[in-house]
């Protein structure tokens, strides 16, 4: 992936990191990994790549290409996130009469009997 292994090489030269130095970061992948996401343009499991924002201190989005924001916030016209409001809105209610059953399955004490 071209748009990751170049960011990733810009924002880590903008940082002035080494490949050793991003490596020492917490779940970061090692050197060697490093080298090869940005010559050969391999892509690091998700958790890897979230280490390696947090070190660069940027967000996954932006170092995969998703937005051009290095702080990963995307723009969404209104009509966007309207529908994405109402998306959610109806997703909570879909879930809300499952989460009152679970929620009498678990507040019955062993050995009581089944509400009616």
């Amino acid at each position: 992936m071209q748009i990751l292994a170049t960011r990733l090489r810009e924002t880590r030269e903008l940082r002035g990191l080494s490949h050793e130095a991003l490596a020492k970061s917490p779940g970061v992948p090692g050197r060697q990994s490093l080298i090869n996401i940005e010559l050969h343009g391999q892509v690091p499991l998700a958790d890897k790549l979230a280490a390696i924002a947090r070190a660069l201190g940027v967000s996954a989005d932006y170092l995969l290409g998703l937005t051009d924001d290095p702080g990963g916030r995307v723009e969404v016209s209104e009509e966007d996130a309207r529908r994405i409001l109402a998306a959610a809105d109806e997703a909570r209610e879909a879930v809300a009469p499952s989460r009152r059953t679970e929620r009498r399955r678990h507040s019955r004490r062993a050995g009581d009997p089944p509400p009616l």
